[in-house]
């Protein structure tokens, strides 16, 4: 159990991979739309702001498709044609199961009022909201513990690009960066140039 929590590359690959990633990537879309949160990015994730069904979906399916693209681009570098689509595609998804967890994050923790007092005082949206010391601690827990999902996310991530391309050491590992940057500089530019009804606070 605990070698598939840390790196299930090693166990599932081509269609089961794709199936459990797809599978995920609904349910996560489900939830976050009614926990209100956003996972807007292959490192990011916020709380608080309400949208549509079909935005909670887009941010999800961006993610995916830039992930796909960064991680075939410096596959194509590195390895030539080595590498089958669908497990490239079947890996990118299921590296962001650890956020189907954080999801659930604000029905356990309640952090949305934290955030909606945040947006009121800084970027004056919604309505002023009362909040508690111990909301501000329970919302502190809440981005601890996103931040160690988030990370368990780039884990798998790193073990999916290693499985992926053959690679190993600190030629890997510094490919892998470069590529994960990539990936979140593909969502960026996406969500404020091309899908602007995504993003979440005004420019």
């Amino acid at each position: 159990m605990k070698k598939w929590l840390i790196n299930p590359f090693r166990y599932v690959s081509g269609w089961p991979a794709l199936i459990a990633g797809i599978a995920g990537l609904l349910i996560m879309t489900a939830v976050s739309f009614y926990s209100k949160t956003h996972l807007d990015g292959v490192m990011d994730v916020h709380f608080g702001k309400e949208g549509s069904f079909v935005l909670f979906l887009k941010e999800n399916l961006l993610t995916w498709i830039s992930l796909i693209i960064a991680y075939g681009a410096i596959g194509l570098m590195i390895t030539g044609r080595s590498f089958r689509f669908i497990d490239l595609a079947g890996y990118t998804l299921l590296m962001r199961l650890p956020l189907l967890i954080v999801v659930f994050f604000p029905f356990v923790f309640g952090g949305t009022n934290v955030v909606d007092h945040i947006l009121y005082l800084l970027l004056d949206i919604g309505e002023p909201v009362q909040i508690s010391a111990m909301d501000v601690v329970w919302f502190i827990i809440m981005i601890i513990l996103t931040i160690v999902f988030v990370f368990w996310s780039i884990i798998w991530g790193y073990f999916a690009f290693k499985t992926l391309f053959h690679t190993s050491g600190l030629k890997a590992l510094a490919l892998f960066f470069i590529t994960i940057l990539l990936a979140e500089l593909i969502v960026k530019l996406s969500i404020y140039f091309v899908f602007s009804d995504m993003a979440l606070f005004p420019v």
